[in-house]
């Protein structure tokens, strides 16, 4: 019965198609980070990552459904080679992934690692039944400093949503702070 519970609990927390973390583990973590981070004045990182052309491809091939189901599995992998093991990655939604970076010290929060997700996504083909499929992304980024007023994992949530607005509104704006 114990293993049973706590199967279910872990599937309760996972992506059925990735293996990523689902929203509700997402949510969990950002809390648990943000009161670390507001407690010893570090910092936490939320970046929300979408693929461009995910809805293009699905109306174009027969089979577009599988084919976008095989890009979000290597788009999960990609984004967990390119982060620290630490790191928290997790998958929003049909086209979504965030990804949770900790610092132990505000000063060790560094753009140039949102940039190096990007140039993963837009710099190498995604491999699919279809062949190679060169896919854009855009990055949504909110970032708290543990030396201010402490904010709630949805206000965090809602500030990088409305990044991740900005940067997809512009296709010239692949990253938005």
């Amino acid at each position: 019965m114990e293993k049973t519970i706590k199967n279910l609990e872990k599937m309760a927390l996972t992506d059925n198609l990735t293996g990523a973390g689902n929203e509700r583990f997402l949510m969990k973590n950002l809390k648990d980070h943000l009161l670390e981070a507001s407690t010893r004045r570090g910092g936490v990182c939320l970046a929300i990552v979408e693929l461009r052309e995910l809805d293009d491809i699905a109306a174009t091939y027969s089979d577009g459904k599988y084919i976008v189901d095989e890009i979000l599995v290597s788009q999960y992998r990609r984004l967990r080679r390119a982060v620290r093991p630490t790191d928290i990655v997790a998958r929003m939604n049909d086209n979504t992934f965030a990804i949770i970076m900790h610092h132990t010290k505000v000063k060790d929060y560094k753009a140039s690692s949102i940039e190096r997700i990007l140039s993963m996504i837009n710099n190498r083909a995604y491999k699919t039944t279809a062949g190679n499929l060169n896919i854009t992304g855009c990055i949504g980024v909110h970032y708290y400093r543990g030396d201010e007023a402490i904010i709630s994992a949805e206000v965090m949530l809602q500030a990088a949503s409305n990044k991740l607005l900005q940067a997809r509104s512009d296709l010239n704006l692949n990253i938005a702070y």
